[in-house]
């Protein structure tokens, strides 16, 4: 991973079929991970500057991880 993103491509996370109240737990948590700043919080402590693996979100991608999340 080096550089800016070229495009632009949610996420995904392999699950059982059928397995709709695992996946809305998943859902739900990530949500109010990005709404509350935790996500951030935790992407700048593991990619962050002084991170194991610097890789700085960069301001667009953000955004559209902000995008993500519906208000519940």
């Amino acid at each position: 991973m080096v550089g800016e993103f070229f495009t632009y491509e949610p996420y995904g996370m392999a699950m059982r079929k059928n397995e709709s109240d695992f996946r809305n737990v998943v859902d739900f948590t990530l949500m109010d991970a990005i709404e509350t700043g935790e996500y951030q919080k935790l992407y700048d402590k593991w990619f962050g500057p002084q991170g194991e693996v610097p890789y700085p979100l960069s301001e667009s991608a953000r955004i559209f991880l902000q995008m993500q999340a519906i208000p519940h």
